[in-house]
């Protein structure tokens, strides 16, 4: 007996889902570093299956109705609707395959939803071309339905998958898709709330303390946390449950125009811009500017070559960078020979991680939330660096953060046997021309804003090392900004 796997991605996504994603099938939507379409590849390879018959038009599927007619008998059909997802760990989908491998008969799993019916379908051979043919129609349910005595009573057991036809669940799916470390989860709450939980409770503490401590003309930007709750092994916070895609999801789906980027930029630089500020003696803010762009730099290196995989990477960031040694070195004198032009004077309260995947942002509304500060626990840690929070920004839209962390990159040798990154961005050179244009006007330095840049590619990595790809896309990346400023600093001298 074999099992065919059919997945439907021939139906396009609705409008709402749409404009979230820029996406007009479910199969090409990026979650975890890989498309849908990828995951389904993948886990039916690591189940031992044969790769899934993609359907992506409507006159596919009647093709494989017709296939399907003159299938070996002893062939089995599962038809797996593109709108599924699997909410589960990374190996959920590919146990999932290999229990319906190994099952006989026909069956139909319904997954809960709030559009029309969607489910797991799995027939015999004779009933197939049946089957496909009503699922070209949309008339699978009834299908189902009129022949339910050769359908097996599907038990209750959850499959763990998703129906991302609907907005709840599709923006609940993507809440862990960009950035969540390992220690965090978050989870569907009561009520149209989310609920985030970290083993780290001292730092979720941290950030739900942060919008209690904020200025109250501040809190229209945040999301709302409450019902703080710490059980010794683990801490705990709800938040309303908005259904708005964040920035980053947005940024590699590519869904935004110029207008809409520049609406959003708009958004973003009133909040920079209005940022409650204190004025502070030079000394002050150098030392709060040495502590983010120097010393963590230095710190953090220093965690990532006591790392256990920093063994093997460190050949590869070798021929990248010349070693994450040498990057640090021309890091640091570039911050040196800049850091007399930061004004140093006034330190403003800021978000800490102004990365897109913590902007929610709606283009048809233009409501902006931000999500996951830097916590505190006091008023004055409210304060940083001016420049910290638009480096965050720039690194998303120069430095193509996201492309990285969402895996949507290579890591190449060029002709000279060089390594070399390209990501999946495409012509961006639109909006980072708009993100350029807004800085001087709102009292930033470019070349420092691409400095400040350069030090959290570097500072970052350590935490990246689940994927150690991704440090070799990092260092790829501060090493280009770091030619930028060289060059910008030889032409003005």
């Amino acid at each position: 007996m074999g099992l065919t796997i059919l997945f439907d991605d021939s139906r396009r996504v609705p409008d709402d889902i749409l404009s979230m994603t820029g996406v007009t099938s479910f199969g090409g939507l990026i979650h975890g570093r890989r498309t849908l379409l990828r995951h389904a590849q993948e886990a039916a390879q690591e189940a031992g299956l044969p790769p899934p018959v993609v359907l992506a038009t409507r006159a596919a599927v009647d093709e494989a109705a017709e296939r399907a007619g003159s299938a070996p008998a002893s062939t089995q059909f599962l038809l797996f609707p593109a709108n599924l997802a699997a909410t589960g760990p990374r190996g959920h989908l590919t146990q999932l395959l290999k229990a319906l491998s190994q099952s006989a008969g026909n069956h139909a799993w319904p997954v809960r939803t709030a559009a029309d019916w969607t489910g797991l379908v799995l027939v015999e051979q004779r009933l197939a071309e049946g089957a496909v043919g009503a699922l070209a129609q949309g008339r699978l349910r009834e299908f189902v339905s009129r022949r339910r005595k050769d359908f097996t009573t599907p038990d209750q057991a959850d499959l763990g998958l998703v129906d991302l036809r609907d907005p709840a669940q599709f923006v609940g799916f993507l809440a862990n898709n960009f950035d969540a470390r390992h220690f965090n989860s978050i989870s569907d709450g009561p009520d149209y709330t989310l609920v985030k939980r970290s083993r780290d409770r001292a730092k979720l503490r941290r950030e739900f303390e942060y919008y209690g401590l904020l200025p109250a003309q501040q809190r229209i930007y945040f999301v709302q946390p409450f019902d703080f709750q710490d059980d010794g092994e683990t801490a705990s916070y709800r938040m309303e449950r908005l259904l708005i895609a964040d920035m980053g999801i947005q940024w590699v789906h590519g869904v935004m125009t110029p207008a809409d980027f520049g609406l959003f930029l708009d958004r973003v630089f009133s909040y920079v811009t209005q940022r409650p500020a204190k004025r502070v003696a030079r000394p002050e803010g150098r030392a709060v500017m040495d502590r983010l762009y120097r010393d963590k730099v230095v710190d953090r290196v220093a965690l990532l070559k006591g790392l256990p995989a920093y063994r093997d990477l460190a050949p590869l960031l070798a021929r990248a960078v010349g070693g994450v040694d040498a990057l640090v070195e021309r890091y640091l004198a570039a911050y040196e020979a800049l850091r007399d032009r930061f004004p140093a004077d006034r330190l403003v309260v800021g978000h800490g991680d102004l990365c897109f995947s913590n902007i929610l942002y709606s283009k048809t509304t233009q409501l902006l939330r931000f999500i996951d500060p830097r916590g505190v626990e006091s008023a004055d840690e409210l304060h940083t660096d001016p420049y910290y929070d638009v480096a965050k920004l720039s690194h998303s839209i120069l430095g193509g953060y996201d492309f990285v962390n969402s895996g949507q990159y290579e890591v190449a040798l060029d002709a000279d046997l060089r390594l070399t990154l390209a990501n999946n961005a495409g012509d961006r050179d639109w909006a980072q021309a708009q993100f350029r244009e807004r800085l001087t006007p709102a009292g930033f330095d470019p070349l420092l804003v691409r400095l400040c840049e350069a030090s959290l590619f570097i500072s970052m990595a350590p935490l990246h090392i689940d994927v150690p790809k991704k440090i070799l896309g990092f260092a790829l990346t501060a090493q280009s900004i770091l030619d930028e400023i060289e060059t910008a600093r030889a032409g003005a001298a």
